[in-house]
């Protein structure tokens, strides 16, 4: 995340001065790499190995926590569904293995394809999440959640920031939970994103725009609505007192056609999210949508 936030912001203040980059200690989980190292690494081995005292480790592969790995272990956003779905099965059938090494044919047959950074107008800059639920989707009867989060400008031009796919936590008992659930996850990542670029840009008051394909969710946050499950109206407070207090701008009922996190919660392909890395454009076509008053 903190790597394409530093990419985007590049290509945004690349008129005013040349900046060189250098990737550099990024930390994430890397398993299963089957690419070497670009330099040497020496690690003292663990006493868990029981190996001569002064035995010195050469790593190879790119190991969990060293500065290199991140460069190893970054699947596409159209890989994300399938990979978070694989990581589940433990134990995998026929149709789970076919399905996963699909994916994995798609990926060393586009293994070049990346994301591209343009420039974005900086004045008009704006933080725009895509929010989507599948509901009970997964074998165990859980739901799948995911999120786009986008930095674009008043042009519709669009740089991807981050996109996340995972099982929710919580079972959930309705649709309108696993949106809420979605959301939430969605927002808590973006509120984050939104400070750390007001504070490298010196800007106040990035706009963040929620949007989501569900109307019973929208519903239920712009016509203050109830539910009956104390859980949900926690999360859905804090939605709420954060509208209250400007740090989300907007939200937004959208088409599904036109939600690129579409592509988080499902395994067919998503044309909105295709579109969006292709072009680097976003289409967003409102059903509704909250005016704010100054």
């Amino acid at each position: 995340m903190s790597q394409r936030l530093i990419l985007a912001l590049t290509a945004i203040l690349q008129e005013k001065k040349s900046l060189n980059l250098y990737v550099r200690d990024i930390s994430q989980a890397y398993v299963q790499s089957s690419t070497h190292l670009n330099r040497d690494f020496f690690v003292k081995p663990p006493t868990e190995l029981q190996m001569d005292e002064g035995s010195i480790l050469r790593i190879v592969k790119p190991l969990y926590g060293i500065p290199e790995a991140g460069n190893h272990c970054v699947c596409q956003p159209e890989s994300a569904f399938d990979l978070a779905s694989a990581a589940q099965v433990t134990n995998p059938k026929e149709e789970d293995v076919k399905t996963l090494n699909k994916r994995l044919q798609w990926q060393i047959n586009n293994k070049l394809k990346g994301l591209r950074f343009i420039h974005l107008n900086i004045h008009t800059l704006r933080l725009v999440v895509f929010t989507d639920a599948s509901f009970a989707n997964n074998r165990d009867l859980s739901s799948q959640i995911g999120f786009v989060i986008t930095l674009a400008d008043d042009s519709n031009k669009a740089n991807i920031i981050h996109w996340s796919s995972l099982k929710c936590k919580r079972v959930t008992r309705s649709i309108l939970a696993s949106e809420l659930y979605a959301v939430a996850h969605g927002f808590d990542t973006a509120i984050v994103l939104k400070s750390t670029i007001e504070k490298i840009l010196q800007k106040n008051n990035l706009p963040l725009i929620l949007c989501a394909d569900s109307k019973s969710l929208y519903d239920c946050l712009v016509k203050l609505g109830t539910t009956q499950e104390k859980r949900l109206m926690v999360d859905l407070m804090c939605i709420r007192q954060s509208y209250e207090r400007r740090q989300i701008t907007e939200i937004r009922w959208i088409d599904g056609n036109s939600n690129p996190a579409d592509a988080m919660t499902k395994g067919q392909p998503c044309s909105a999210l295709t579109r969006l890395i292709d072009t680097n454009m976003i289409n967003i076509t409102p059903f509704g949508w909250v005016e704010r008053y100054t």
